[in-house]
């Protein structure tokens, strides 16, 4: 009899733990409100009067001590602390490189000071390597120690330390893949190499390995002995409560049982039960001013202190991790967006109306008398039912349409002749001004500039769309009084309008390159012997015809080389086509 009551007791307990841990699991995770904001926003001060140590787009930290951390942007390692503000640029010790320094590639990425060794782990991005470097405080230098490198370590983005100082991690981006080193030997050995693709964050927490996929755009926890993938959690998408991703660029622990990981693009940061691999809070987002983000690339907590790296907003936030609270705020420019506070300008935060990396029910866009929708770094057709190109914004930043960096996330403001195609992550910018053609005019605006309502605000100030509109109409009817009765514009009149800043020779050059394409190659030829007069009306037609043709409803395009063909013409798709 006693045992069956000790039975039922015991069924029922089972159920009501089962009960317990299903009500958990199910527990819907919090948006936590954190004032990004706080009143005391101030600028970062450089050590010494010689040394600009401003942290342009900081992407990854360290902690060095209580409020003394490292930070690397890809170019420098700064030493920064929360406390004051201060900012000093780590000089590379010259003497102590292998070979005088002969060759030598600093790009750090990711850092990691581990105590055990006594040194700063460098995640070298482009030399493909990671270096150890002797930290000096007072004399502001990293002394060599060593390298640690394989075949498998191919632009890594981050890296860890184990406590004992034994084993190494790393995130290698290109490779996509987290390999483990024993640091215990000299060199190093490679123990094991996992495959994740775009690898980008990564940690040791719980006995275990914490990477993240900007690919999956997941996060995974690996066996610390062999590197095997354990289990994986996310999906793409805008959804923070529901562990979804974007482009999950760091992952630390948070506490024992807890990681926080932060999403360059959905502007998240989110605290992570490490037990179930499920969100409980998460705050922030990307949007216009301070009250928000802009690609926030790492968030770490050193002892109860929590720090954001806003990547595009060049600020670091600081404040307590127990009351997620931001108390301190450090900017390249303190004044930046006050004036948005004055005038109580509206403001909204990025992903409204997004399905992964297009914006679905966002503005559309009219090119070459075709609509189209806002993406990231391209254009998608906005009905899908028709046979539409995917166009690619210009890139590299070299190009001649591009001296500002790939766009990422689009938007627009609409103006009465035209619209400007911009990113709220890079300075550079497009309009499109419609006269006898449509011309791509490259702008340079303010990085971190936003529309709202149909107001494009930079950090300081509103944008004079007005005076910027007169000035663009004044180069498009200089253009268009240059069209030849064939209707082609001469490449140099259009460097001397479009370009002035460009010589000659580098203007031919680079107009050369942008045609990448087997079809545009063929029209760049074709062109040269039309602008020498060798070609008539009809011959510059089927020339324009031609390319349209091979390009046009087909696959990915280059929205600059699409755009040049049309302005060196003056015909379109549409025209040629019949439609």
């Amino acid at each position: 009899m006693i045992r069956k009551r000790l039975q039922v007791l015991t069924a029922v307990a089972l159920l009501v733990f089962l009960a317990t841990l299903a009500s958990c699991s199910r527990q819907a995770a919090r948006e936590v409100a954190v004032n990004l904001w706080p009143d005391n926003v101030r600028e970062f001060s450089p050590s010494s009067s010689s040394d600009d140590a401003r942290p342009w787009c900081p992407v990854s930290l360290t902690p060095l001590g209580k409020h003394q951390y490292l930070m690397a942007n890809y170019n420098k390692v700064i030493l920064f602390d929360s406390r004051s503000g201060s900012a000093k640029t780590m000089q590379i010790d010259k003497e102590s490189l292998p070979a005088r320094g002969e060759g030598w590639i600093h790009n750090p990425a990711g850092l990691f000071f581990s105590p055990a060794v006594d040194g700063l782990f460098v995640a070298n991005y482009t030399a493909n390597n990671l270096v150890v470097y002797k930290v000096d405080e007072k004399a502001g230098t990293l002394r060599f120690l060593r390298v640690i490198t394989s075949a498998h370590t191919i632009s890594p983005e981050n890296v860890w330390v184990s406590e004992k100082g034994d084993l190494c991690v790393c995130a290698n981006y290109d490779g996509s893949s987290v390999t483990a080193f024993d640091i215990s030997s000299y060199p190093a050995r490679e123990l094991w190499n996992t495959p994740i693709k775009l690898a980008h964050g990564v940690c040791m927490s719980r006995g275990k390995v914490y990477a993240t996929g900007l690919m999956d755009k997941c996060l995974f926890e690996l066996d610390r002995s062999t590197g095997r993938i354990m289990r994986q959690a996310g999906r793409a998408g805008w959804r923070p409560g529901e562990m979804e991703f974007l482009w999950p660029t760091s992952v630390q622990p948070l506490s024992e049982d807890q990681l926080i990981v932060s999403d360059a693009h959905t502007g998240f940061i989110y605290f992570i039960d490490a037990t179930m691999l499920k969100v409980s809070t998460y705050f922030g987002g990307n949007g216009p001013t301070y009250r928000f983000l802009n690609m926030p690339y790492t968030a770490i907590v050193n002892e109860e202190e929590l720090v954001v790296a806003s990547a595009f907003q060049n600020r670091l936030l600081c404040g307590d991790r127990k009351n997620l609270t931001i108390d301190r705020v450090y900017a390249c420019n303190a004044k930046e967006w006050a004036y948005t506070r004055e005038e109580r300008l509206t403001t909204e935060r990025l992903g409204a109306g997004w399905e992964k990396y297009i914006w679905e029910k966002g503005p559309r866009v009219s090119i070459l008398g075709q609509d189209f929708l806002l993406g990231y770094a391209q254009l998608h057709p906005a009905y899908r039912s028709e046979s539409l190109p995917v166009l690619n914004t210009p890139y590299p930043a070299s190009s001649l349409f591009n001296g500002g960096g790939e766009l990422y996330f689009l938007d627009r403001v609409q103006l009465e002749s035209g619209f400007i195609l911009f990113s709220n992550q890079k300075p550079q910018a497009y309009y499109f001004f419609r006269d006898d053609a449509q011309y791509l005019f490259p702008l340079t605006l303010e990085q971190d500039s936003w529309c709202m309502g149909n107001t494009l605000c930079s950090p300081l100030r509103k944008v004079q769309l007005k005076r910027l509109e007169g000035a663009i109409r004044q180069k498009a009817a200089r253009l268009k009084a240059k069209r030849l009765t064939t209707g082609l514009l001469v490449a140099d009149d259009l460097r001397r309008i479009m370009f002035p800043g460009l010589s000659g020779p580098l203007f031919h050059q680079k107009l050369r390159e942008l045609f990448t394409t087997p079809q545009g190659r063929v029209f760049y030829e074709e062109y040269q012997e039309a602008e020498k007069g060798n070609r008539g009306k009809k011959s510059v037609d089927a020339m324009a015809q031609n390319y349209f043709c091979a390009s046009w409803k087909k696959g990915n395009n280059s929205l600059d080389e699409l755009m040049v063909v049309h302005m060196l013409t003056g015909r379109e798709p549409g025209a040629i086509n019949g439609r």
